[in-house]
């Protein structure tokens, strides 16, 4: 990488953060599921059940969708800058 690459935005650093933030969302999600579940077994609630396992299932699906929404769009990015590198005329 070109030290200039970076302050000009050429490399971008956002699919790195974006891999630590899913994994970071993805333990929330999972832990935020866990409790909702261990208190819909503690008071005898069937929502709280079902709401715990739909935010493990679910939300976990969705964030995944979304960290993967969000990467494309830098690959793209990635993509373009080389080929522009590959047919920029000297």
């Amino acid at each position: 990488m070109r030290p200039g690459g970076f302050f000009s935005f050429q490399k971008m650093i956002s699919g790195t953060l974006i891999k630590v933030l899913y994994i970071v969302g993805l333990l929330v999600l999972t832990i935020g599921g866990l409790v909702r579940i261990i208190q819909g077994i503690s008071a005898e609630s069937l929502p709280n059940l079902a709401e715990g396992l739909g935010v493990i299932i679910l939300g976990n699906l969705f964030w995944r969708m979304a960290c993967e929404g969000m990467i494309v769009i830098f690959s793209i990015h990635d993509a373009v800058i080389k080929i522009y590198q590959n047919t920029k005329r000297d």
